[in-house]
């Protein structure tokens, strides 16, 4: 029988902060063990939560897909490439485009670790390159941004809760997005939660919510 307090990784998809937002997701993968227990907050999107182990190949594989990924590691190392032999290390903040197939991928002793995923329309704004440059590439933010920000970007994810560092990443990421493109997102996603809830919905309720 395995060890019921065997130390693996915590990941958790947080909808909550992606709400209202044009990002497909957030996440963070941290250290734990395995009796975690998920924490509710009432009347909120709850985080999923998944306790993996170190052999799991959900932790050990990239899949493949057509988003452009930012994932900031805030521990030790992590390394990918199409094989174990091949393999490389992953710069601390890395933007991951589109891939075609899977990657290996081994992270390191002491897991954690953000990330945000956009739909591939967005890359040109955010990134200043289309998603097609990207695919199949793992590039440091650095090249893509002025380094003196990404340095200011990870200095100040290190100092944050998980949960408030992707904040923080989500908000520099949409404040790349052109004005328009926020506006059409807030308006859309305003509308999906009015027709969720049958229109009873208070205004100003609905403006706490994406304030």
């Amino acid at each position: 029988m395995s060890d019921p307090f065997e130390l693996g990784v915590l990941y958790r998809d947080h909808p909550a902060l992606a709400a209202g937002t044009p990002l497909a997701s957030l996440w963070s993968y941290e250290s734990c063990v395995r009796t975690v227990r998920s924490r509710r907050s009432l009347g909120r999107p709850q985080p999923q939560e998944y306790w993996l182990h170190r052999s799991d190949p959900l932790l050990n594989t990239m899949l493949p897909g057509t988003h452009v990924s930012v994932v900031v590691n805030l521990a030790d190392p992590w390394a990918t490439g199409r094989s174990l032999p091949s393999s490389s290390l992953l710069p601390a903040v890395s933007v991951i485009g589109p891939f075609t197939w899977p990657q290996f991928l081994r992270v390191g002793r002491r897991v954690r670790a953000i990330g945000a995923v956009l739909p591939s329309v967005f890359s040109s704004d955010v990134f200043g390159v289309p998603a097609p440059a990207l695919v199949n590439q793992i590039v440091p933010l650095a090249d893509l941004w002025p380094r003196e920000h990404v340095e200011r970007l990870h200095a100040a994810l290190s100092n944050r809760s998980l949960s408030g560092g992707l904040a923080v990443l989500r908000d520099a990421l949409v404040a790349r997005l052109d004005p328009v493109a926020r506006i059409d997102t807030l308006e859309r996603s305003a509308a999906r939660l009015l027709a969720a809830r049958g229109g009873s919905v208070p205004v100003d309720r609905l403006a706490a919510h994406y304030r």
